[in-house]
């Protein structure tokens, strides 16, 4: 499948043969999905997430739910989830369509040859469009990437795709050897793979899960030696009362949506996918504010 697409003119006065080459599936599977921060500011998807939210907590108090709270704010998110990605599938679609659109708009007015000044006119508006939503593209390739690059104030989508590339296949695990306590769980990694190691990709998840449960897993230490150790430690610093006074205040809703809008907007979200743009619009909630101070920050 072949295309054409025309850059804006404030990027380039060239256009894009984009070809899309069908050779298997990739070994490194999709990954995890990460909302695109840009859809929190589109009110649309606010809206749905208002609804989603509010319908949710009804569903609760009518069925008399026994989950926990962290229960509870863990089905919040997941549901939050499904309907940002639908919302995504959407604008997505819809997108690729309105692109398809302006650009034949585009054509019909040139084959048209109309004047200086008409054409000026007429595709001014057109461009202006264009130029948007292929500056989300760029946006959303750069957010791949996790990395900016610049050079005279513009930014190049193809180098973004082709970084974007370079760390999918960097990050792609060809094969592991099981630790064993004479290589200190050391779990190596090689394009090469010896007779030893293993590419099979259900063992390989298993070993690396025994690994990183062996390696994060506690040490037992007694209570003694910790008293033994603070003991020996000399505090130059103590907390006045009054500054204890003020540590021990009850979090409130205003503290956390304080720290939320400090935190980096374009810092990579967890397991759930939500960027610290979609937990605000929750904090921002009123009907969730139970729930997230008495029932997960305060117990």
């Amino acid at each position: 499948d072949t295309s054409i697409t025309r850059l804006h003119a404030a990027w380039s006065d060239h256009s894009i043969l984009d070809m899309t080459l069908v050779v298997g599936h990739s070994p490194t599977g999709p990954g995890l999905w990460r909302a695109n921060p840009a859809y929190a500011s589109h009110h649309e998807l606010q809206e749905r997430i208002h609804t989603k939210v509010f319908n949710l907590l009804h569903y609760f108090r009518q069925s008399g739910s026994s989950l926990s709270p962290a229960e509870k704010w863990d089905r919040v998110k997941s549901a939050i989830k499904k309907v940002i990605r639908n919302y995504g599938y959407e604008y997505v679609n819809w997108r690729k369509k309105a692109i398809t659109q302006l650009e034949k708009k585009r054509n019909k007015i040139l084959r048209g040859k109309p004047t200086p000044a008409l054409r000026s006119q007429l595709i001014g508006p057109i461009d202006a469009k264009l130029g948007q939503l292929q500056e989300e593209l760029v946006e959303i390739e750069r957010l791949k990437a996790g990395a900016r690059w610049r050079e005279r104030g513009e930014k190049d989508a193809g180098y973004l795709k082709n970084l974007y590339k370079r760390r999918s296949a960097q990050q792609f695990m060809a094969c592991v050897q099981r630790p064993t306590p004479d290589d200190n769980n050391t779990v190596t990694v090689e394009i090469e793979i010896p007779v030893e190691r293993t590419s099979d990709p259900i063992d390989m998840r298993e070993i690396v899960r025994e690994y990183y449960q062996q390696l994060y897993t506690l040490d037992h230490v007694a209570d003694s030696e910790i008293d033994h150790y603070l003991a020996s430690v000399n505090f130059d610093k103590t907390v006045r009362n009054d500054q204890n006074d003020r540590l021990m205040t009850p979090i409130t809703i205003e503290d956390l949506l304080d720290q939320v809008k400090r935190c980096p907007k374009q810092s990579s979200p967890g397991v759930d996918g939500l960027g610290y743009q979609f937990l605000q619009i929750l904090f921002q909630m009123p009907i969730l504010h139970p729930l997230i101070l008495e029932e997960i920050y305060l117990n």
